[in-house]
């Protein structure tokens, strides 16, 4: 296989290439992820035209995770090549954001100052929306 090492993302899609160096076309190509055999159909994918084979995997999962495993048999041998796909949680989050207090609110000469306190990890973005817009620093808003 061209690279021995993959870094993606759940739900990322993924192909793998290979090249079978043999004289014989007549050769059975098996997939695996350690030990288990990769079937044909679903998430996963796998051709072989000539010499060249490949294998895609659809909606990449946790579980996709592991050594995958390229063996070729012929009918006097057996060949077999190893990837390292690494499939990482799009959740990073670590700490969920959450609303610390509700929502506070002075009126000041007819304006409205609203305030929140959040916390979470990485420090959540607030945003405060009035039928549907956002709403920026110092903006006026018409209540008609």
């Amino acid at each position: 296989m061209l690279k021995k090492e993959w870094n993606i993302r759940t739900g990322d899609m993924i192909i793998l290439f290979g090249t079978i160096t043999s004289d014989n076309l007549d050769l059975n190509v098996s997939w695996y992820i350690g030990a288990k055999v990769i079937t044909n159909g679903g998430r996963y994918r796998y051709w072989r035209k000539g010499f060249d084979c490949c294998l895609e995997i659809f909606d990449c999962d946790i579980s996709d995770s592991g050594d995958i495993i390229c063996v070729v048999e012929a009918t006097n041998s057996i060949a077999s090549d190893i990837s390292v796909l690494h499939v990482n949680d799009d959740d990073l989050a670590g700490i969920e954001p959450k609303f610390l207090q509700n929502l506070k609110y002075d009126e000041i000469y007819d304006c409205l100052q609203l305030a929140c306190h959040v916390s979470g990890y990485p420090i959540p973005y607030v945003t405060f929306h009035f039928r549907n817009r956002r709403i920026t620093s110092n903006q006026r808003i018409s209540k008609l």
